[in-house]
């Protein structure tokens, strides 16, 4: 520990105190006895040490931590920096800030925002004179309170709103969704099942950023740029490849779409963990369908596996949503055992609105997930995947530890061109399984051989070559 810079102490206390309701650990007291004076210092990172101090302020302490954190919370002027004195006394904060102060301030106490203050408190973070650790500070909070369905509901619609977009007019557009961050884990295929979906005839958009905290892992960005292709193209030349049914597919990326949200990436390495803002960054649709888009995303922690649905229904701008129990938050799924969905399909005779649906009605909010999906005219759906109803043998090798960048692209390639082996029948796999589920295929056997003739006969290929 005392070979650690100041900086790398502050953001291992984060990374153990700041996790979330449930996950925190209680600090090694010499740990904390090290990194509280730093929270004085005008050196220290502002936006990890809000961070931090916000999980103090918020966290169940056992009696060593608050021993040394009472001097602190009840002497904030000698002890803390003025930005994090602030967080308590948010009269003293700029007046142009002061707004967004008050509404962190009463998530720092543990108070749920209403629909509107938490429309309001979103799209503060937009704005550059708001300064970033307040911004990291009211992400923070939010995370440790635990985002309520109304809050969640707000903050992706104001996402929604404030991102740009192009429609598209087609029968169907499957819309893949990972985590921005990335993965580290498995292989990262999301942009060769586009292709071959593409030379399946159903149209895929994938969307996300190069590189982003906490993981920093392997994106579709990464693997485009390293396949010799531009992952930066602007909306309208990816609407245009999507709408080719000789492309048929494209990458949006949050620099172009969304370049507010892209300016926060060095805040969000600052705050060590994982704010709302990646819950709702990969749902925003660069490319919207007339009619909605067929949404597929993933799950690791079991609280976002029914919340996510419902915040989908309210928001109620996709035609069909599925949330996978998948490797990594990605939608790349587990070979080697079965993979749980959840999710709902839209009535057909419902229209999808272009402007803001409005405020949930309390009585949607309090309801359990299939009443409030029939609510909302739409029907859930539940299921499980099997790799072997989609003609795919388990196996026990996609977890490769260490996977690299290099590996990944040219492990990709390789099967669209007639390699053999597991990363063929993870596209197969995959593929048929998302034109299943969004109803393009009337069974899972036709599903998988559409996907296994479309690899053979080299059409998937000429789908991942159009790209450029």
């Amino acid at each position: 520990m005392t070979n650690e810079t100041p900086a790398q102490l502050l953001r291992e206390a984060l990374k153990n105190k700041g996790i979330g309701p449930t996950g925190s650990k209680h600090l090694d007291p010499e740990l904390l006895e090290q990194v509280l004076p730093l929270l004085g210092l005008p050196e220290t990172n502002v936006v990890t040490a809000a961070t931090f101090w916000t999980a103090c302020l918020m966290l169940d302490n056992n009696d060593e931590e608050e021993a040394l954190l009472r001097p602190l919370k009840a002497n904030p002027r000698q002890y803390l920096t003025r930005e994090l004195q602030s967080l308590t006394k948010p009269e003293i904060v700029e007046p142009e800030s002061r707004s967004f102060a008050e509404l962190t301030n009463i998530v720092i106490q543990k108070q749920n925002l209403t629909f509107d203050q938490a429309s309001s408190a979103v799209s503060y973070l937009w704005h550059p004179e708001i300064p970033v650790w307040l911004k990291a500070s009211f992400l923070q909070a939010e995370r440790l309170k635990r985002e309520t369905l109304a809050e969640n509901v707000a903050f992706l619609q104001q996402m929604w709103n404030q991102s740009r977009s192009v429609d598209v007019q087609l029968p169907v557009l499957i819309d893949l969704c990972d985590a921005y961050d990335g993965t580290k884990r498995s292989y990262h295929l999301t942009p060769f099942f586009a292709a071959v979906l593409a030379a399946m005839g159903i149209p895929c958009v994938v969307h996300g950023l190069e590189s982003a905290a906490p993981k920093h892992g392997i994106t579709t960005a990464r693997i485009l740029k390293h396949a010799g292709k531009n992952p930066y193209r602007d909306l309208a030349s990816v609407q245009a490849g999507i709408c080719d049914s000789q492309t048929g597919w494209g990458y949006c990326d949050q620099s172009v779409f969304f370049p507010e949200l892209h300016a926060l990436l060095p805040m969000r390495h600052d705050m060590v963990k994982r704010p709302f803002l990646a819950t709702f960054e990969k749902l925003l649709s660069p490319v919207r369908n007339q009619g909605g888009n067929i949404q597929i995303t993933g799950y690791v922690h079991p609280h976002y596996r029914i919340e996510m649905v419902k915040a989908l229904a309210l928001h109620n701008r996709q035609r069909m949503f599925f949330n996978l129990r998948s490797i990594e938050g990605s939608t790349n799924c587990w070979i080697k055992k079965e993979t749980p969905y959840v999710g709902y399909q839209l009535s057909d005779q419902v229209k999808i609105p272009h402007g803001l649906k409005g405020t949930p009605t309390p009585l949607m909010l309090d309801a359990d997930w299939t009443t409030l999906l029939h609510s909302q005219q739409s029907q859930p759906l539940e299921g499980t995947l099997a790799p072997e109803t989609f003609g795919v043998f388990r196996e026990d090798q996609e977890i490769l530890k260490d996977i690299t960048l290099e590996q990944t692209v040219e492990a990709g390639i390789a099967a669209l061109k007639g390699d053999s082996g597991l990363v063929r029948d993870l596209l197969i796999y995959h593929a048929a399984m998302y034109a299943w589920l969004g109803g393009c295929e009337a069974s899972p056997a036709s599903a998988t051989a559409h996907a296994r003739t479309v690899l053979q006969s080299g059409k998937a290929l000429d789908h991942w070559n159009a790209q450029n």
